[in-house]
């Protein structure tokens, strides 16, 4: 994952980048509730939590990327 952030312009880049900032937040967030009540178990669910959020928001933000290069090829 962290090679789609070193690929593109710096735009796409900070994209990328905010999305991992974000999941970062919310694996601190999830892992200090969940963890210390259910263990291992909770660890688990917040790191799926956390890679399900990334895998949406990298998806989206592909979707987004394809949809603006492909209007920036059609614009020349």
């Amino acid at each position: 994952q962290l090679r789609l952030i070193a690929i593109g312009q710096d735009n796409y880049k900070k994209k990328f980048e905010h999305i991992y900032f974000i999941a970062a937040i919310i694996a601190l967030i999830t892992i200090c509730i969940l963890a210390p009540a259910y263990q291992a178990f909770g660890a688990a669910i917040a790191v799926l939590i956390t890679e399900m959020f990334v895998a949406t928001g990298m998806s989206v933000q592909s979707i987004k990327l394809k949809k603006e290069v492909r209007q920036q090829i059609y614009d020349k």
